[in-house]
């Protein structure tokens, strides 16, 4: 009891944090940035009674980035026990906890510690913890995104250091604002807008400010005025990352392409731009395809040749690789470029040269490279196979389907069992291809392979069909396992939107069915490579008055939204339901329900009563959401 009351009026803000969780207990009390701190814990949540090795880290939120450093723990008298020095700039640190791929995010509240001056939170540590619950926490750590919370934080931080808030965070915070009560936050964007006029618009400072806050209300035309008013005013003596790629991108002229590309990596001006390494190699990545396209193989190899970096390097190759083997052409040069980038993948997987990025731990760095190598020698071994080199490409598939990716890679399977069928004997290769199937990872290829050798060892077709739903039973049966594990129960937002036809939809008019909701837009290319399946999907249910799918076409900036999205479907031949919506109202009231909905493609499942039972965010392929798709409806209806 005396430690419960100590907690509460002595360390109140500490508790805050941690939520006074008994089984995580750290000294010093106020740790300052610098201090080592000492901990002991004991599993709890998922975790708990899991007697497996413990994977401790902490994510430490210092000035310049956010970093992902590896903790040693010991057991000790049934607690986990370690300790952690923290950076002399750090604002706040966030313990996680972790067996295999299972968190201990401590009720979604995670283990944050703040850091202290004295008995004051540090400057910065509110809005450390404002990122966490806004954006790093849920892959990092294992914590939902909360919006009040983080805004809670955020709030706080701007209580307690008012002047540097507004200097550093203010779009941070209008953002927010914004994002979770649009009237609030048109109101005070609005405010700002009129104080920036009212100050006067005689510096860059001034516009770039307007042309912000335009941005932040989707106003295209004001933000392209005062974006025009600025160049005209203050002219860039050099070029930015904009004005290279605008200029990249507006022309299809390849020699002008080389052009471009030849005179940003001579411009000195732009190379302390953060974003000029990932944008130079982004070109490059752009420029070397092109080249293979056009099967000017000198002209890759004179881009590639001052390339120090392995790892970019590979990874072009590897690009250009794939580009020829689609093309089916030069597939001589495709081998030599996919066998180097292979053989510096597996270098790298083994020793790797760079530093781990940041925001990953050690296991996760090792499990990256592998996937890389995977991948890169899925590329290798596909060539192979198309050069008829079947025996010299089977190390490869093996790697890439068993070794790094376990069977559970469906693209990658299908390379396997293209490869494996001419070399393996049949019984091994129907044992791994069972394999597949059952683990849910074979697609209408793989099948395919397996079913052409049940038929030549005397097998029927009905005799296949039996045979394969016995081995699709146990992959469906754990999908329906892992979906309904994963299902919520939240009400879903109201709607009302008009279709493309200028007939209203709403959430009201619905009722009664199951709605599949999916959020897209004509610039995302997940969501359009996720389309043909939702076409199947919308075709199998076309007669099923219960089911119902509406596409919601959002997050646009160009004039005529109507038609953009009208054009889009129409060249597609796609039958989709579309709502048209315009000012974003909708994908924002889902945001505010929904924290983690912060990209597309991204579908809500709404059963009868209107109520959202399943979140899928991404494209993971045609096979994968088709039978995603199909399971939840079942479950639904």
């Amino acid at each position: 009891m005396k430690s419960k009351i100590l907690c509460t009026l002595t360390f109140i803000c500490a508790c805050l944090f941690l939520n006074a969780q008994d089984n995580f207990t750290y000294s010093p009390a106020k740790p300052q940035p610098g201090d080592i701190i000492k901990f002991s814990y004991t599993p709890a949540g998922d975790l708990a009674g899991n007697n497996k090795a413990l994977e401790a880290f902490v994510l430490s939120m210092n000035t310049k980035q956010p970093e992902i450093v590896d903790i040693k723990v010991a057991r000790n008298a049934g607690k986990w026990e370690g300790e952690f020095k923290t950076d002399t700039s750090a604002k706040l640190i966030a313990f996680g906890f972790k067996i295999d791929k299972n968190f201990d995010n401590n009720k979604d509240n995670g283990y944050l510690v703040p850091l202290f001056n004295g008995d004051q939170i540090v400057p910065q540590g509110n809005y450390a913890a404002f990122q966490i619950y806004q954006m790093y926490g849920e892959e990092l750590l294992g914590i939902k995104a909360d919006a009040a919370k983080a805004t809670a934080y955020l709030d706080k931080e701007k209580a307690a250091y008012p002047a540097n808030f507004n200097e550093k965070y203010l779009n941070t915070y209008l953002s927010n604002l914004l994002r979770n009560d649009n009237a609030k936050g048109t109101a005070a964007i609005q405010k700002e807008i009129e104080n920036t006029f009212k100050a006067g618009l005689e510096t860059e400072a001034s516009l770039n400010k307007l042309s912000s806050y335009y941005a932040m209300l989707r106003l295209q035309q004001q933000m392209n005025y005062f974006n025009k008013l600025k160049a005209e005013k203050f002219p860039s003596k050099s070029k930015g990352i904009m004005e290279y790629y605008n200029e990249f991108r507006g022309t299809t002229d390849l020699d002008k392409k080389t052009s471009i590309y030849n005179q940003l990596m001579t411009d000195n001006t732009i190379k302390s731009d953060p974003s000029f390494e990932s944008f130079s190699q982004f070109l490059m990545s752009q420029l070397s395809t092109e080249l293979i396209h056009k099967g000017d193989t000198k002209g890759f190899e004179a881009l590639t040749k001052n390339i120090s970096d392995n790892k970019t390097l590979a990874q072009l190759y590897n690009s250009a690789a794939w580009a020829s083997y689609e093309k089916g052409t030069d597939l001589n040069f495709a081998e030599k470029l996919a066998k180097q980038a292979t053989s510096i993948a597996k270098a790298e997987l083994l020793k790797p040269t760079g530093k781990k990025p940041s925001l990953v731990t050690a296991k996760q760095w090792a499990e990256e490279r592998g996937s890389t190598y995977a991948s890169y020698a899925d590329t290798y071994a596909s060539i192979l196979y198309k050069l008829g080199k079947y025996k010299a490409a089977l190390p490869f598939a093996t790697d890439a389907a068993i070794k790094y990716n376990d069977g559970k890679n469906t693209n990658i399977n299908e390379t396997y069992a293209k490869i494996a069928e001419k070399v393996l004997p049949a019984s091994k290769f129907k044992s791994i291809v069972e394999g597949f199937v059952k683990a849910g990872a074979a697609n209408a290829f793989t099948i395919e392979k397996l079913k052409n050798l049940f038929i030549k060892q005397g097998g029927t077709e009905q005799g296949f069909s039996n045979y394969l739903s016995n081995l699709e039973k146990e992959a469906t049966l754990k999908l329906i396992e892992e979906l309904k594990a994963g299902m919520i129960s939240v009400a879903s937002p109201k709607f009302s939107l008009k279709n493309l036809d200028g007939t209203t939809v709403s959430l009201e008019s619905l009722k009664g069915k199951t709605v599949i909701v999916d959020f897209w837009a004509t610039w995302c290319g997940p969501c359009k490579a996720s389309f043909p399946a939702m076409q199947k999907m919308v075709n199998k249910y076309k007669d099923d008055a219960n089911v119902k799918f509406v596409f919601v076409n959002t997050w646009e900036n160009v004039d005529n939204k109507h038609k953009n999205a009208q054009d889009f479907i129409k060249s597609m031949n796609y039958t989709f339901d579309v709502l048209l919506d315009a000012e974003d109202a909708m994908a924002k009231s889902f945001q505010k329900s929904f924290p983690s909905f912060t990209g597309i493609p991204t579908k809500f499942f709404i059963d009868k009563t209107g109520t959202v039972r399943y979140m899928s965010v991404g494209f993971g392929g045609e096979e994968k959401t088709i039978k995603e798709v199909d399971a939840i409806i079942d479950i639904l209806k």
